[in-house]
């Protein structure tokens, strides 16, 4: 009996942790947003670097100044504060970039109702 214990415990406990852990599981194809400076852009690799994520830009990768207008990719820099939405890819894989907003500065949270690219957007 006390054996039949244990063994139930520990298959509560697996399924416990991996309901816990869905959201990295099935963390494929999920939409990320942050907010950050460019540490590193290399355009012949097609790649960016902010907040010590990986981005890769994809052929339908838009760029917006901070009120929405379309930027060339030139106007990406290092050191620049950007609004990033991508999505995740499988795991190891860099994050695909949908859409970039170039910033003025770090935008804090008193400060996104004046951006509507900041907007929480309903998940389906």
């Amino acid at each position: 009996m006390k054996q039949f214990q244990v063994s139930k415990t520990w298959i509560s406990l697996v399924i416990f942790v991996l309901m816990a852990s869905g959201g990295a599981i099935g963390s494929e194809n999920k939409r990320f947003v942050t907010q950050g400076k460019v540490m590193e852009l290399d355009l012949s690799r097609n790649i960016l670097i902010v907040n010590e994520q990986t981005f890769a830009l994809g052929q339908n990768t838009t760029i917006r100044d901070s009120k929405g207008s379309p930027l060339a990719m030139e106007g990406l820099k290092v050191k620049t504060w950007v609004y990033i939405e991508g999505v995740k890819g499988e795991r190891g894989q860099p994050i695909v970039a949908t859409k970039i907003y170039v910033l003025q500065k770090q935008i804090g949270r008193q400060e996104k109702h004046l951006y509507p690219f900041m907007q929480p957007v309903a998940e389906d």
